[in-house]
């Protein structure tokens, strides 16, 4: 089995917290995977071998990056969807203009490292630029917590206990993992990235416009058929008074989900207390 990982970063974002990912991935994530890093504007620096950067504008291109911008600005949208962003940015000061962008470096990252690096892989892994890794994973190790019930299944993810917008279960798509051989990949993977950037006609359309309802809204419809299945792979989120019930610092968010002992988020309001525990400051 082989494995290939791939994340993106800016240049606030390596500056912020790249030092901890980089350096956390070389010391705990198995040493068998390779990792692509698509880079805007920075050059983070490591030391495995097997780690390589990936120039986002020169490889994606400028216009597919910056063109969600443009439409998001778009007045009649913002004029739409106001009522949503004014309650998400009052409770959780996210910024949507920007969150956009990033879901855009995201999901372009991906798709293209699938479509160009991933060839004799067998699963693909994206990985958020803000995760850090707390104890160290054979590679034995993670592929039995990814590792499917049947061939059939296609993409695993977590799953957020974190709901911004509606009382539907999200996506935490910080930990996502393709099966590259299964039936379904490439048939999907086109139909994925030519809806995803056209976002008037799809992604903006949906109540909620970010990558992981665009990607449960896919993974729904790919699904009825019998032969596509999703794997959940358990919650990496949990509420500040849920941790403190734990008494180590390792805090294990769910003892259903092995990655939670191996996998931390750095950002986002309920991890200020994880990051407490682990004397992390960014």
């Amino acid at each position: 089995m082989k494995i290939i990982c791939v994340s993106s970063i800016h240049k606030e974002g390596l500056e912020k917290y790249g030092d901890i990912f980089i350096k956390s991935f070389e010391e705990n994530f198995p040493n068998e995977c390779d990792l692509y890093i698509y880079t805007e504007n920075c050059k983070p620096k490591f030391n495995r071998k097997n780690i390589f950067t990936v120039d986002i504008f020169e490889k994606c291109g400028y216009d597919k990056i910056n063109n969600f911008k443009n439409y998001f600005n778009n007045k009649d949208y913002l004029n739409q969807k106001k009522n949503i962003y004014d309650k998400v940015t009052k409770k959780y000061g996210i910024n949507h203009a920007t969150d956009i962008y990033a879901w855009n470096c995201k999901v372009s990252s991906y798709l293209h490292c699938i479509k160009n690096y991933s060839n004799g892989y067998d699963f693909l892994i994206w990985l958020d630029f803000d995760l850090y890794f707390i104890n160290k994973l054979s590679f034995t190790k993670l592929l039995n917590i990814i590792k499917y019930k049947d061939k059939y299944t296609y993409i695993s993810s977590l799953q957020s206990s974190s709901n911004i917008f509606s009382s539907d279960i999200r996506l935490e798509t910080g930990f996502l993992v393709f099966n590259l051989k299964h039936h379904i990949h490439t048939t999907f993977i086109e139909d994925y990235e030519k809806k995803w950037y056209l976002p008037t006609k799809y992604l903006f359309k949906l109540e909620n416009p970010t990558d992981d309802c665009f990607l449960k809204y896919f993974i729904d419809n790919y699904c009825k058929d019998k032969n596509i299945k999703f794997n959940n792979l358990g919650c990496l989120y949990t509420s500040i008074k849920e941790s403190e019930k734990i008494k180590n610092k390792q805090i294990l968010l769910n003892d259903n989900n092995l990655l939670n002992y191996y996998i931390r988020h750095l950002t986002g309001n309920y991890n200020d207390k994880i990051r407490k525990y682990n004397n992390i400051k960014i």
